[in-house]
């Protein structure tokens, strides 16, 4: 039995109704589980692109964890993935970062491993909303496409395919019924601070900064919501409805928790771009 000693993990926990003691594995899955309900959203970098430069607030984890904790903010896959790989490391495991191509470019994407055993990385990916971790092929020895990995999350089933040439992943998402949806592509090589904060960097001249763009766990729900479109899945129906910017602070915010203040001030800047 050992106890969190990071104060910042410990609020965390703390305000999410977990235990700050255990062994590390229970306080791994303490942490994924808090983690979790950080949602995913650029409303907060919205109002820092217009307030202040992107170089004066790129998130520290302590500025996470006090957003979630004050405002029911969270932040984008670049400063979520900086914190948990931070909070991955406070309890003891060798974690790193990694970056994700998807269809409109390099390196425009992130998420975090975490290896478990010796030989064995696992995927943890909060853009996706990947928290249970999801070991990957151990490539290349693994890189027959036949041994392509599914799992099933709380809100939908997830297939990993590692690339023909044994270097990256790609992610898919399954439907029932439907064909595996390609998603990205993570290379799976731990990428250095300097690499990652360049495409951090980067991230705020990319044209999902000209709408807003949230996603979030509830129970076996989610919640997304992009530009005007609020969809809501479950294991048993998908709900679908068009929000005014009104709508988005009296509605999603009380419901998601979030101050609607933050959704205002965001959706002003959207409309002046």
């Amino acid at each position: 039995m050992s106890a969190v000693t990071n104060e910042l993990l410990t609020s965390l926990l703390y305000h999410c109704g977990h235990p700050t003691s255990g062994s590390q594995e229970e306080l791994l899955r303490s942490t994924l589980r808090a983690f979790s309900r950080i949602p995913y959203e650029n409303f907060t970098k919205i109002i820092a692109y217009a307030e202040m430069s992107a170089q004066r607030w790129k998130q520290t984890p302590a500025e996470v964890v006090r957003g979630f904790t004050q405002h029911g903010t969270g932040g984008t896959c670049f400063p979520l993935t900086h914190t948990l790989v931070y909070f991955l490391r406070t309890l003891g495991y060798d974690a790193a970062p990694i970056l994700a191509d998807r269809r409109y470019g390099a390196d425009t994407h992130c998420a975090a491993l975490l290896r478990l055993t010796h030989d064995a990385w696992h995927l943890i990916d909060p853009g996706y909303m990947i928290f249970s971790p999801c070991r990957l092929p151990n490539l290349p020895l693994e890189s027959a496409r036949s041994l392509s990995l599914r799992y099933t999350l709380a809100h939908g089933e997830i297939e990993l395919r590692p690339t023909l040439d044994a270097t990256r992943i790609e992610l898919y998402t399954v439907g029932a019924g439907a064909e595996p949806r390609y998603r990205l592509t993570y290379k799976v090589s731990p990428v250095d601070e300097s690499a990652f904060n360049s495409a951090w960097d980067r991230s705020f001249s990319w044209e999902m900064m000209t709408y807003p763009i949230l996603s979030v766990l509830e129970g076996d729900r989610h919640i997304y919501f992009q530009k005007n479109s609020l969809i809501i899945r479950s294991a048993t129906e998908t709900i679908q409805k068009t929000l005014t910017p009104e709508q988005v602070a009296l509605d999603l915010g009380p419901r998601l928790k979030i101050a609607p203040e933050v959704l205002t001030n965001a959706l002003k800047y959207v409309k002046r771009s």
